[in-house]
């Protein structure tokens, strides 16, 4: 009996060396694995971004794009106008704005 209880070492009979060891490696895999798992989820993000939501935005950031062009060449004050100021907008400028109000 009194064998048995000699042979099983507690956290007081291990020396601090290998409580250190053994607490050392479970720190670092535990760091190590949040770091992949984190990692892992940026490139799905990453991916599934790319893949996915870019695409079905390509047509409104082109439309976008066109929109922003046109209105820098809007005429912004055209005092010809009988009333004061008028804005006179390019041709297709119209057709595209009423276009986007309409989606």
């Amino acid at each position: 009996m009194e064998d048995d209880k000699a042979s099983i070492k507690t956290i007081y009979d291990t020396p601090a060396s290998t409580i250190f060891k053994k607490q050392f490696i479970a720190g670092f895999a535990h760091g190590l694995g949040g770091f992949v798992i984190t990692l892992v989820t940026w490139v799905l993000i990453y991916v599934l971004t790319i893949m996915v939501i870019i695409p079905q935005l390509q047509s409104l950031l082109a439309q976008i794009n066109v929109t922003t062009q046109n209105l820098q060449k809007v005429n912004p004050l055209n005092n010809s106008g009988s009333n004061g100021n008028q804005i006179q907008l390019p041709s297709g400028i119209m057709q595209q704005l009423q276009n986007l109000q309409g989606k």
